[in-house]
């Protein structure tokens, strides 16, 4: 694998290309309800 594939999140591309369509990800609203109440304070 080459390294500049292991994050492809830190170009603004593919972020926002991931945004785009994260709406249609079933049950991210749900999966993100629950992880916001993980954070540390």
């Amino acid at each position: 694998m080459r390294a500049d594939r292991l994050n492809e999140y830190a170009t603004a591309e593919h972020a926002l290309k991931y945004q785009a369509g994260a709406d249609r990800i079933p049950h991210r609203a749900e999966g993100e309800a629950v992880l916001g109440g993980t954070e540390p304070r």
